[in-house]
């Protein structure tokens, strides 16, 4: 079962041990960071009871062989609490420690976090114990051990809220002058200034870690991976090729421009639909006729609603809030094609954003109680962890769902960027449609764990051949 994860953050001023209160939560800090690590992060991950100190070493040896660059020492302290260094040759000395946390706070914030997952799903919560995790640096090697602990923790299930918590609050938090004191740079309840301008001027440290994360940040048009033409002095869309941290197959896009475009809106406006449900229902019945074909019991769907933001002075902020629904394990794979059948339907009859939004919430809320889905994060709170979410490379993230910036209008709403992402245990994959310049962009990306080339083709062909026949007139339906 997937467990949810309480992440607190906190910043540290040079010499202090007082308490800060971040996120309702009172954090002793020790000041024992050094002038060489700008950053220093803090939070507390809730752990799935039946994970064990062995399951964790094995998954640091399993890096420690993949990258010749990671040296790992797993030890005890002198408080006789489990602790993990790892050494990384782009930063010096320990880049992460991890120490088992087995104090009073811990026990409150294991009741707290109980009550919160219990007053979000109608479920009880399994019992959880907490690791402290205390982070620093900017290596590559550590994002990969994160995301490398994060799965075996989950079961596979990976999703980047944490992640965007992490880089909310790095963001956040203290940064250099060039007198070599430390400030803090915001506060976490403002959003922060996720672009690479913002972290620049924080510090060179801040600007790196931003990048080594670029790849679980988003896709295409996401503020942290544009980069500025020079020529046209429009923002391009890049394709991030993560493949330092996992090799990835690469990713299947299909763009529609200028008239394929205007007649996929003239087709859905036929159906008494939007563009954005019609390209759901169509990626809806593409994976279904996949997994129809695969006949495997063990995949599994993660799906993420539209979010709609409107931005101001190049911030995001959030309209609407996302949701975030995994199938059961237990879920029968006829039913499951039925469900696939009954959102598509559903997508194609909504005609605006806040309806779509509000009408699938629904839904998941209503298969939530019914306990044929597994809610993991319903409705957290807008903040830029919100839109920090991604359906890039793994993310099991898978993560998916994310809205994009459209800097020539800067009170309009944003194009809405919808993640879908189809599962196997311990891999996955994503489907992406997002908007930009008027060009739309329809991207799957897979890892090497996922699917085979042969999938991943046979995936994106079917919805381009459905797609085809939409814009065609052959058929009044994308359902299959």
């Amino acid at each position: 079962m997937v467990e949810e994860s309480r992440v607190m953050g906190s910043g540290l001023e040079r010499g202090s041990s007082r308490p800060l209160k971040l996120n309702g939560v009172e954090q002793y800090m020790h000041a024992d960071h050094r002038r060489d690590y700008p950053i220093f992060y803090y939070h507390v991950v809730a752990l799935k009871a039946s994970f064990s100190r062995q399951q964790l070493e094995a998954v640091i040896e399993s890096v420690s062989r993949s990258d010749p660059r990671v040296t790992a020492l797993l030890a005890r302290g002198p408080d006789r609490r489990a602790r993990l260094e790892v050494s990384d040759s782009t930063v010096s000395g320990p880049s992460l420690d991890w120490v088992e946390s087995d104090d009073p706070q811990s026990e409150s914030q294991s009741e707290s976090a109980r009550q919160f997952w219990e007053s979000r799903h109608c479920l009880p919560r399994p019992a959880v114990r907490f690791l402290a995790i205390r982070t620093r640096g900017n290596g590559a090697v550590v994002t990969r051990l994160f995301v490398e602990v994060y799965h075996a923790l989950f079961d596979g299930l990976f999703t980047l809220q944490y992640m965007g918590e992490i880089i909310r609050g790095v963001l956040s938090c203290s940064s250099s002058d060039q007198d070599g004191s430390l400030r803090r740079q915001a506060s976490l309840d403002e959003p922060a200034d996720l672009s690479e301008d913002a972290a620049r001027a924080s510090s060179p440290g801040l600007l790196a870690y931003v990048k080594t994360l670029s790849p679980f940040l988003g896709n295409s048009s996401d503020p942290l991976v544009r980069h500025r033409n020079a020529k046209a002095g429009q923002w391009q869309s890049v394709l991030i090729d993560n493949s330092s941290l996992w090799p990835i197959h690469g990713a299947q896009v299909l763009e529609l421009r200028g008239p394929q475009l205007r007649s996929l809106k003239i087709a859905a406006a036929k159906m008494g639909s939007n563009l954005n449900g019609l390209l759901m229902a169509a990626i809806f019945c593409s994976i279904r006729q996949f997994w129809e074909q695969a006949g495997s019991r063990n995949h599994r769907i993660c799906f993420c609603i539209p979010v709609s933001l409107r931005s101001r002075r190049g911030r995001l902020r959030p309209v609407n809030s996302i949701s975030y629904v995994f199938l059961r394990r237990s879920t029968r794979r006829a039913e499951s094609l039925s469900e696939l059948a009954q959102w598509a339907t559903q997508s194609l009859a909504l005609k605006s954003t806040s309806e779509m939004a509000q009408v699938m919430t629904n839904v998941f809320e209503l298969m939530a109680r019914s306990r044929v889905l597994l809610p993991l994060v319903t409705r957290f709170p807008g903040s830029m962890s919100t839109v920090i979410v991604s359906n890039v490379g793994n993310i099991n993230q898978a993560i998916h769902g994310s809205a994009k910036l459209r800097p020539s209008k800067a009170e309009s709403p944003v194009s809405i960027y919808t993640g879908i992402t189809y599962l196997r245990p311990g891999s996955q994959a994503g489907f992406g449609i997002s908007e930009l310049d008027g060009n739309l962009t329809i991207s799957g990306v897979f890892d090497t764990l996922s699917l085979a080339p042969a999938d991943c083709e046979a995936v994106m062909n079917h919805l381009r051949h459905r797609l085809a026949e939409v814009v065609a007139g052959s058929t009044n339906d994308v359902l299959p």
